[in-house]
This record gives C-alpha cells, structure tokens and sequence, in this order.
C-alpha cells in the first residue's frame, strides 16, 4: 500500500518544496463569496438605514437635534462591512454554517450599538434610540436575506462553481462516504469536491465507484503544486480519523496553501453518547467529557417559547384548520382528527395528533403491505401507498397533516423543533446512540424534515436529529423554523 504519510506525521519544519512551490493565492472561489457578501452587506444596510429614516423622521424632517440621519445612514452603511469583519461573518466557518452565520450577524448588531454608544457619549449626540431600535433588527433581517441570495446566486452560476473548492484526503472508503454525504446533504452553501487523495490506494487500483468520475491526485505532495493540475481550492478535507501528529502536518501544509482545514470525521464519533469540549488549564489541555442534553435553564426557556408560539400559531391559523376539517369531513368522513401512540421525551408515551390523510382501516393493512416498505431502518414508508385519501395526500406533501401537533406542543407533550416522534416498534430497536432522541421532546419539525424529509436515508435523518440535540441553540430552532416555512411552499421529499 503507499500510504503517502511521511511529510503528515514527522513534527518540525514542512519540507521545503512545500513553501516553495505552493500554488498561492488558492482562496479566489471564497474570495469571490466574501466580495459579493460585502457588496449585499452594503446594500442591505443603505436599504435599512433609509428605511429606519424614513419610518422615524420622513424624508424632508431627518435633521433631528442637529444630527443629520442622511449622514448617520451613510455612516452605518459604510461602516457595516467593517463591522461585520471584525464580528467574523466573512470567515469560513460562517458562509458553512447558516446558524453561526446568523449568530455573526447578531454579534455585528451589537458592535453597532456599542459603536452608536460610543459616539453618543463622546461627541455627546442625541442620537434618536428609535432610529436604531427599527435599524438594528431590520439590518439583521436584510443582511441575511442579502447573503441567502448571494449564495443561491453563486450556487446557480453558469460556470458550476459553489462557494467552496475541497480537496479531501484519506482512505477512499471516508472520501467516498464524506461525498456521497455532500450529494444528499440539500444546503444553500453546498461545498464542490474537486479532488482527492486516495492514501490507502495504489496507483493501478480502482476508487469506489462514487469517486471514478472525480480527480485522483497522485499523492499528498501533489497538493503543494495545485496551480500545475488547474485547481483552485479554499478548503483541505481529511477524511476518517487523522493521527495526532498528521493533524499538525495538515494544519502546516494548509497554512502553506492560503486554505483552510477541516475534518470529516466518522458518524459515530460526531454523534456518539458524549460530546468534547477544549478547556485550556494552565499549559494543560484538557477535553471535557459531557452529556450532550439540554440544560435546565435551557429547556425552560426553550418549553416557554413552544407553548408562546404555539398558542399564537393556533389562534392565526384557526380559520385553516376549521377549512381543513371541513374538507376531510366532506371528502373522506369523519373522523378528521387521527391519534397514534408516540414515544416522546424520557420514552413517555403520548397521544399524538394530526390531521386524518388515510382511509379508517390503515392500522389494519398495514401488515399486507410490508414487503412495499420502500424505507431503510425501521421507518415504513411508500410513495404510493393505496391507504393515503386524495386530500390526505395534499396535506401531507404540504405537511399540513402536522398543524394539530400544536395542541402536543401546548401540552408539553413535543416542542416546535426538535426529532420526529417514533413509533413505540421503533423506539424497541433502538441502539444505544440512537436511544439518546429520547433526551429531549420530539418537535413538529426538525433537521431532517427540512433536509429531505422521506426522501432522507434512515441513518442520515438520526445523524441529523442527533447533531440538532447536540448543538442545540435558540438561533438554530428559528433557522429550522423559517426553513421548515420553504419545505412547505417548496415541497420535496413528502409521502
């Protein structure tokens, strides 16, 4: 096997050639993310600042306690890239990652206070705390709505370049896995796997078949000379398990690069039953072992948000529901409403509510059509399956058939976001790390139905709703919320 380790596991200097010969700049795919996000930055700003003006002054009155918001509004807007700069929203984890992304934005609007603060104290302006009350969370609003249109834009370009070049390396077996995983993955800022390195492989050996129409390097070496094979990157991915001293040598040759490194690591470690974290003790690192759940204080909180928008959701959509009632009534008879036994938090069973989609003997036949099962794992589900009402079939590839979970939510019973309920037969084959849904309520909507929904493999959807229990965080439930909003207008995925 030539296993091209050597220059990743010796500490010390990188072999010359390394500095010598590396193709930099390599960044110029992200560096054109950075140039137009800085652009929509600035646009969404000036558009923000003229709205706060016009909402608190008008446009003939915005001279107020001889502070002219004309030149306030050119200011913010100038100085909003900058801002966000400093904030990090211009890195790369923050184009990844939508919900460090919008925490970025956040932390950017608090700079900007702090900054309007600072001037109303030392050049003792009144500025008018209105104008930024409207300012600050509409800029947050535009700002993300800007970039999301940046990204669709650079993702949809006739030249086919997303925002992010990879190359990968490691054994094929993990480059093929951490691939297929960007196929299926439906993400606005997809990444572009360009080439690879296969270490485990020799040269007259074939790559899994996943990976036979991508470029194969030679070897790691020749990641140093890119320019000499016409590629352009931002990002080196080692996938499967680097060792201690590779993941140096990595950290080296990106930093002789101009890229950035990541790690791909195996499902098994991102989601296993504990979560690490680095906490530096003097010179001494130490990884903190913990289990990954929610804190009290945090699920309070996040209990307290679901009954609040719950409640407010069933009094809004109220005139849908009675629609919807009356439809399934007259359509399909009574009765509209279907309970189905759930397992929820701690293995508490619940009775489960949703809009009735199937003919009244569903449970009945479900055992005749088993060998239809087109699922993987223990979910049972058919694209056509004969049980689904006409009506019932609207509802579902719209998700409407989930609305009466709300009365789940008031009770305590689910939240908003979190995993999809299981069935008791599900929970009963559970293995140990896909036992641990159970720590926290399951939601309405999550992770894995705003990637993909049925269409999504069984051990991608636990994988998801694991991380989401991981990194759990208030940003991240709005983020699944508002694309939760888009499955349903663009629905894909739902049978």
């Amino acid at each position: 096997m030539s296993v091209t380790l050597a220059n990743e596991t010796e500490r010390g200097p990188a072999p010359a050639e390394s500095t010598v010969h590396a193709s930099r700049p390599t960044k110029a795919p992200f560096r054109r993310w950075i140039r137009w996000t800085a652009f929509a930055d600035t646009l969404a700003m000036a558009i923000t600042a003229l709205t706060a003006m016009l909402v608190r002054f008008g446009w003939a009155d915005a001279t107020h306690q001889s502070v002219s918001y004309h030149a306030v509004g050119i200011g913010v807007t100038l100085a909003w890239p900058a801002i966000l700069g400093i904030a990090g929203a211009y890195e790369l984890r923050s184009s990844l990652f939508g919900v460090e992304e919008l925490r970025r934005l956040l932390r950017g609007s608090m700079l900007l206070l702090a900054l309007a603060g600072v001037v109303h104290i030392v050049f003792r302006l009144n500025l008018s705390r209105t104008y930024f009350l409207i300012l600050l969370p509409l800029a947050v609003l535009l700002t993300a709505a800007a970039r999301a249109v940046v990204k669709l834009a650079l993702n949809r370009s006739s030249a086919g370049l997303n925002s992010h070049r990879v190359v990968a390396m490691g054994p094929a077996r993990d480059i093929a896995r951490f691939f297929a995983d960007v196929q299926r993955t439906r993400t606005a800022n997809q990444v572009q796997l360009v080439a690879y390195v296969a270490d485990d492989l020799e040269a007259h050996e074939d790559p899994p078949t996943v990976l036979r129409h991508l470029r194969r390097l030679p070897d790691r070496t020749s990641i140093n000379n890119l320019a000499e094979h016409d590629l352009a990157i931002d990002m080196l991915v080692r996938a499967g398990r680097p060792g201690p001293d590779e993941m140096w040598a990595l950290g080296q040759r990106a930093h002789d690069l101009g890229v950035t490194v990541a790690i791909a690591p195996h499902r098994d470690d991102a989601t296993h039953s504990v979560a690490l974290s680095y906490v530096p003790l003097g010179s001494t690192p130490l990884l903190m072992v913990e289990n990954p759940t929610l804190r009290p204080s945090s699920a309070i909180a996040k209990a307290a948000f679901d009954r609040v928008v719950a409640a407010l959701m069933l009094v809004v959509l109220s005139p849908l529901f009675l629609i919807i009632g009356a439809v399934i009534a007259m359509r399909d008879g009574r009765p509209v409403f279907f309970r189905q036994v759930r397992v929820g938090r701690h293995g508490e069973q619940f009775a489960c509510l949703k809009f009735r989609t199937m003919c009244t003997d569903a449970e009945d036949r479900l055992a005749e059509l088993r060998d239809g099962n087109e699922a993987d794992g223990v979910l049972f589900k058919m694209k056509d399956d004969p049980r689904i009402t006409p009506t019932g079939r609207f509802l579902r590839k719209h998700s409407l058939d989930e609305l009466p979970q709300l009365m789940n939510v008031l009770k305590g019973q689910m939240s908003i976001v979190g995993p999809r309920p299981p069935l008791p037969s599900e929970v009963e084959a559970y293995d140990v790390r896909t036992n641990r849904r159970l720590n926290v309520k399951p939601g309405i909507t999550g992770l894995w139905q705003t990637q993909g929904r049925s269409d999504l493999p069984w051990d991608d959807g636990i994988y998801l709703d694991l991380m989401y229990i991981d990194h759990w965080s208030p940003l991240l439930d709005l983020v699944i919320m508002a694309r939760t909003v888009r499955t349903v207008v663009r629905p894909a995925g739902a049978y």
